[in-house]
């Protein structure tokens, strides 16, 4: 629902998203459930943990990726008022967001700098100012957006299994990445 979100889906027809989702019996709604449409509190609209620090999910991201890549990935961070450099414009990259709020979002991305103001822009709306990431450079000759894409699938779920309260985790069960596969 992040990208409906992204997207401008208005917040009354995401909320009622997330309202119906959260009444299908073993599904697991990842991020903000609004009270409004429900009569007890679940588990997922609480956060139980806050997202680790940033330096915590830039070793995260390096750990997968280079299992992934089989190399170790070049890495940076971002910090709240910071922008990327001016070279993640040119790479593929995968990063981890983390809100002010506790709230921590895994993506990826061919422009990290736009990508990440309109994150920043999504958490001000919703009260969020403080937008920080780490990131992981996913170079063409490994694979590019493709592999970036794959990558990005295996850090959600190692997110997830580590219990970190995710916006969203449905990238997690793309498995169809092109030639990367």
């Amino acid at each position: 629902l992040q990208t409906a979100t992204d997207m401008g889906v208005s917040d009354e027809v995401v909320r009622r998203s997330q309202a119906l989702l959260a009444q299908i019996p073993e599904t697991v709604v990842v991020g903000k459930t609004p009270p409004a449409f429900q009569e007890k509190p679940s588990p997922a609209s609480t956060i139980l943990a806050e997202a680790p620090p940033l330096e915590s999910l830039r070793e995260l991201l390096v750990s997968v990726g280079a299992l992934e890549l089989g190399s170790v990935p070049e890495a940076g961070i971002v910090h709240v008022d910071d922008v990327p450099p001016p070279a993640a414009r040119a790479w593929s990259c995968v990063y981890v967001l983390r809100r002010g709020d506790g709230w921590a979002y895994c993506g990826e991305t061919d422009d990290l700098g736009g990508r990440l103001g309109a994150h920043r822009a999504t958490a001000v709306r919703e009260g969020s100012n403080d937008v920080e990431c780490a990131f992981i450079a996913v170079p063409r000759e490994g694979g590019g957006k493709s592999r970036a894409r794959a990558l990005e699938s295996r850090v959600i779920r190692k997110l997830k299994a580590e219990g970190i309260p995710l916006l969203s985790g449905s990238d997690a069960r793309n498995t169809s990445f092109g030639s990367a596969a």
